[in-house]
C-alpha cells in the first residue's frame, strides 16, 4: 500500500455515499453497488445528509472555512474512483465533512448568495490530498484502521496544564 500527495479540485471529489456517520441515521440505506456513487442522485443526496443533519455541524464548518480558508492541517484522504477524458475522480474517504462544506460554499457563491475574498476561494479551488494506492484489501484495511484512529479512538483532548501559555507541549 502506498500514500501520495496530489492536487485536487472539488469537482473531483465524490461524496462517501457509505459515510460510517450515516450507519445511525433513522432511514439510512447503504449503497450497496459502487458504480452508483457517482450519480447524481446519490451524491446530492450524500451532500444533504452531511448538511442538513444537526450533528453533522456543517455550518460552522463552512463559517471557519469562510473565515480562515480551507486548512489542509489534517489531510484529506481519497481513492481513485475512475478516470474519463483524462480527468480522474476521487471518492473521499477522510475528510467528507469538510469537502462537503467546501462543495456548499462553493455552490452558495455561485448562486450568488454568498461572497468569498479571493485568498480564500484560492484555498478551496484547488488543494492537496492523499490518494491511498494498492491493492483492494490493502485499502480496505487501512481505511478500517484509519476509522478507529479517527472516528473511534479519536484525537484525545489536552489537558489543563498542557493548554497553558507556556507550556513545553
Amino acid at each position: 500500500m502506498k500514500l501520495t500527495s496530489v492536487n485536487v479540485k472539488p469537482e473531483q471529489l465524490l461524496l462517501d455515499p457509505n459515510n460510517y456517520r450515516f450507519h445511525d441515521l433513522d432511514g439510512y440505506r447503504p449503497i450497496i453497488n459502487q458504480r452508483k456513487y457517482a450519480d447524481v442522485h446519490v451524491q446530492d443526496k450524500t451532500l444533504s445528509l452531511l448538511q442538513f443533519t444537526p450533528e453533522f455541524q456543517l455550518q460552522s464548518l463552512k463559517d471557519s472555512i469562510l473565515t480562515n480558508g480551507f486548512i489542509p492541517l489534517e489531510q484529506l484522504v481519497v481513492e481513485e474512483y475512475d478516470t474519463s477524458d483524462g480527468k480522474t475522480r476521487y471518492l473521499v474517504v477522510e475528510g467528507n465533512r469538510r469537502i462537503a462544506a467546501i462543495k456548499t460554499l462553493l455552490d452558495e457563491y455561485q448562486s450568488g448568495s454568498i461572497s468569498i475574498p479571493k485568498d480564500i476561494m484560492n484555498t478551496i479551488r484547488e488543494f492537496r490530498v492523499i490518494e491511498l494506492t494498492g491493492s483492494k484489501d490493502e485499502r480496505a484495511s487501512f481505511k478500517q484502521v484509519l476509522m478507529a484512529i479517527r472516528h473511534v479512538a479519536g484525537i484525545r483532548a489536552w489537558g489543563a496544564y498542557c493548554k497553558r501559555p507556556g507550556s513545553l507541549i
